[in-house]
């Protein structure tokens, strides 16, 4: 899990990612990682369609991100809101709808001049519930086209094609922890449609009983903003100076390539890492004056390495995450029983009708799972009383409950 200090040692000194940085804090006690990647994500929509990275034939600079944490904490929402308002000042616009359908989401791309657009998700838990009972599938096979950037299209009654041939769409999201461990598998993150989120897993560090909005350095930002979207030709990046690219190739030996020895239950997300790196990297041009200039330009060591450590953000906090979420429908089922025991003291007895008033299941599958775990030695079976009682953790001897001692066979 990435802390405040990581991520302050993260980004240039100056900026508008670090002023917004800056004001984030100040406005919430949300981590500081969740305001650097809602401010790479507004920063994307003021990019014109034609500013991309060369790498691999040319990568948008489009973002899909994803606020992570406990539930009921951290302030998520709050997050995200802060940069909503000021997008919605600085660039009203590039605000999307409201998903409703997978057509209506390319119908809102094809409206002039919306093709860039940011969609806010503050309660994605919802939707990933609704996508895993099949209500919005398309719309997820619709976002995983769309992070892209690849001409998309649909055809309308009589033959009539919509078509949008340069869609960039950058969401921001925020999700409870229980909702991403019940709506999503290891499978989910390592490919396909959550393996496209830009992850940002941390904790409130800070702590005010009563926080008052301080709007200091706000207008700047909005003006920023607007300054950006208003920009319509820029220079075109020709690739990476000798020293960029130096840099770059150690980065990928030591985070992405085939040789890195990894758990994998994260070692699909590597592939991912480049494009997540260049993206940020690309952004941190355009916000410094460097991309949003008028000559064409070589990515200097400075963005590729604030790009990578973005990248590396990611990983460290799919790292955390990937302790938490299921690698099969029966592993989260598995999770389900164990978190009963969990949140019990060490070394606590449970009855089976305490674990199935606990995690929720039918008497069948909870005795299925706890036969397995008993098997494997992760719980220990005691006979109390002539019944049976399930144990999850280990102990001394001494520290051994005297009940257990006195009634253990």
């Amino acid at each position: 899990m990435i802390t405040e200090n990581d991520v302050l040692n993260s980004v240039p000194a100056v900026g508008f990612v670090r002023s917004y940085i800056d004001y984030g804090m100040r406005q919430t006690t949300a981590p500081a990682a969740y305001h650097l990647a809602v401010a790479l994500s507004i920063l994307s929509t003021t990019c014109p369609p034609s500013y991309q990275s060369p790498f691999v034939g040319g990568t948008a600079v489009n973002l899909y991100v994803l606020l992570a944490g406990r539930s009921g904490l951290e302030r998520k929402s709050t997050a995200l809101r802060i940069g909503h308002d000021l997008l919605f000042h600085a660039a009203p616009h590039r605000i999307g709808d409201q998903i409703g359908s997978a057509e209506g989401l390319i119908d809102s791309l094809a409206q002039d001049g919306r093709n860039r657009q940011i969609i806010s998700f503050s309660e994605f838990g919802k939707f990933l519930a609704s996508a895993q009972r099949g209500y919005f599938e398309t719309v997820k096979t619709a976002l995983t086209d769309l992070w892209d950037s690849r001409p998309v299209q649909r055809t309308l009654a009589g033959n009539n094609v919509i078509r949008i041939e340069e869609p960039r769409l950058s969401c921001m999201a925020a999700c409870a922890i229980p909702y991403l461990e019940k709506h999503t598998l290891l499978e989910d993150w390592t490919g396909g449609f959550m393996g496209r989120w830009a992850l940002m897993y941390a904790k409130e560090e800070r702590s005010v009983a009563y926080p008052i909005a301080d709007n200091a350095g706000r207008q700047d930002l909005i003006d920023r903003l607007a300054d950006l979207d208003a920009i319509e030709s820029h220079g075109i990046c020709r690739g990476l100076t000798d020293e960029a690219m130096e840099y770059w190739e150690l980065w990928y030996e030591k985070y992405c390539s085939p040789n890195v020895v990894e758990d994998t239950n994260v070692a699909g997300l590597r592939a991912r890492l480049p494009p997540i790196a260049q993206k940020a990297s690309m952004l941190y041009a355009w916000e410094l004056g460097i991309g949003s200039g008028q000559d064409d330009w070589l990515m200097n060591t400075e963005l590729v390495h604030f790009g990578c450590l973005f990248a590396q953000l990611h990983l460290q906090s799919s790292q955390a995450l990937a302790s938490k979420i299921a690698a099969t429908p029966d592993a989260r089922l598995r999770r389900q029983v164990l978190d009963v025991f969990e949140k019990q003291n060490k070394g606590c007895n449970l009855s089976l009708g305490d674990v199935i008033k606990g995690c929720k299941l039918s008497k069948r599958k909870t005795t299925e799972i706890l036969d397995g775990l008993v098997e494997e030695g992760t719980l220990r079976l005691n006979m109390i009383n002539g019944k049976n009682f399930y144990m999850y953790g280990t102990y001394d001897v001494e520290d051994e409950p005297t009940y257990v001692r006195l009634h253990r066979g």
